[in-house]
């Protein structure tokens, strides 16, 4: 389909990825091949140089056809709301999730619909990342730990609660307030729509060391190397699992 777009409108893309997003499709692909997060909790790297290569090439392809955004475009605008071929319809998708998804909503100023992401037809899952916007705790050696616990049930569970927030969290878990939400049309329906279609088709749940912010930023470092040509996606593949095993080593002692 990209290469189609590109064949009959040689100034627009099919798909725009903002650099940091650019991990999430590398990181889907490897899912869906291999059925795990790329990194488990156990510390256990679960690719290798042959499937990163893989992913780094479909990439590449992906650039080269014309079906992506370039990588030095959306590095410039790392907001897609940002980017003017977004803005003047050059684009015909993008990758958000629902959290985020409200912010697009107001900074698009033409209609806008929804769907998951590709699933291949032997994928082993199907890698749609079901997660909270933020995550909170609970200080172990805290004074007053029933306290705070209440408050973020509260916080989290009452009604009260998101009619000060709103949609400030992105899409509450919680049904009771998804509920209200929905039915005070706080946040637009579509989104809605995106949360409970994705529920329905989730993978298995995302490791906490695959969001590791040392990991991705070899990820990142990786992909932007390869995607500048300044070293091929085997050399690429190479280089991350040398990096990426290292650092989760690192981590696990």
């Amino acid at each position: 389909m990209g290469k189609k777009v590109k064949e009959q409108a040689p100034d627009e893309y099919l798909l725009i990825v903002p650099v940091g997003d650019i991990i999430s499709l590398i990181r889907i692909y490897m899912a869906q091949k291999t059925g795990l997060c790329v990194i488990t909790d156990d510390y256990k790297v679960n690719f290798d140089e042959k499937l990163a290569q893989e992913a780094l090439e479909y990439l590449m392809k992906l650039y080269e056809n014309g079906v992506l955004v370039p990588f030095e475009e959306t590095v410039a605008t790392p907001e897609v709301t940002e980017s003017m071929l977004w803005q003047n319809s050059k684009c015909g998708m993008m990758i958000s999730p629902s959290s985020a998804f409200s912010n697009v909503l107001k900074n698009s100023n033409f209609e806008i619909g929804h769907t998951s992401i590709p699933i291949f037809k032997d994928a082993k899952d199907t890698a749609v990342e079901i997660r909270p916007a933020q995550i909170m705790s609970i200080y172990a050696k805290s004074k007053h730990i029933t306290e705070t616990a209440k408050f973020l049930n509260w916080l989290l569970g009452s009604v009260e609660a998101i009619e000060i927030l709103k949609d400030t969290r992105g899409v509450p878990a919680n049904t009771v307030t998804k509920k209200y939400l929905e039915e005070k049309k706080i946040y637009d329906p579509i989104i809605a729509d995106i949360t409970n279609e994705a529920i329905k088709i989730a993978g298995k749940p995302p490791s906490d060391l695959s969001f590791n912010s040392e990991i991705e930023k070899i990820f990142e470092d990786v992909i932007g190397m390869v995607a500048y040509k300044k070293i091929t996606p085997a050399e690429g593949a190479k280089l991350l699992v040398e990096q990426i095993t290292e650092k989760v080593n690192e981590l696990k002692d």
